[in-house]
């Protein structure tokens, strides 16, 4: 098991200051619909690099205003235009928290094969809640030997969500930690299983 945090334009990370409190891994906001690009994706992700952290990407997902084809092409775009896409990075992270109004679970499928057709990635990480994945995703129907889960689920051990299967490889136990290297609240995870199960293709 190894301790991660995942951070976006809302942190300013001394990646030093984080890494000698014993954290190894992080997910860093890529892309949000089919127009954003976080504005210090580039400064977090060449930093978290520069000092030994295994890295990915994610993308914070607009069900609610496109189709899902659109978010994964800008996303998967993002991602290999800075090496991200492929082995030897954390799988590319759909962040699944606004609703469809429709068919959710169908929306996750098509966004899982249209990224892995562009970045050629199998691996792929699904991030929601715990209240998400039992409720709103459905996920038997986008679930395969490549796709891997990550909970958000807060005020319980680490390593313990409420959602608990044998695809879950980490758990986001707080949205209020504090870190040395980070001023103001971060989230908190951790990866279940060794990491470089997750670098692989």
């Amino acid at each position: 098991m190894s301790s991660g945090i995942d951070v976006s334009r809302h942190q300013d990370v001394n990646w030093y200051g984080v890494r000698d409190a014993g954290y190894e891994w992080a997910y860093i906001k890529a892309t949000e619909g089919i127009g954003y690009v976080d504005p210090v994706f580039d400064a977090h992700l060449n930093a978290a690099r520069s000092v030994g952290f295994t890295v990915g990407g994610y993308h914070f997902a607009r069900p609610d205003t496109n189709p899902p084809e659109a978010d994964a092409e800008h996303f998967a775009t993002e991602l290999n235009a800075r090496g991200l896409g492929g082995e030897g990075n954390l799988p590319p992270c759909l962040d699944i928290e606004r609703d469809n109004g429709g068919d959710l679970a169908e929306w996750v499928r098509v966004f899982i094969a249209e990224t892995r057709r562009i970045t050629g990635r199998n691996q792929i990480m699904v991030y929601a809640s715990t209240s998400w994945f039992r409720d709103k995703l459905n996920p038997d129907h986008w679930l395969d030997d490549g796709v891997r889960l990550w909970v958000a689920h807060y005020g319980r051990p680490p390593g313990q969500p409420g959602y608990l299967t044998d695809k879950v490889c980490a758990h986001q136990y707080s949205d209020t930690g504090r870190l040395p290297g980070i001023d103001g609240p971060v989230d908190l995870n951790l990866c279940m299983v060794e990491l470089d199960q997750l670098t692989a293709q």
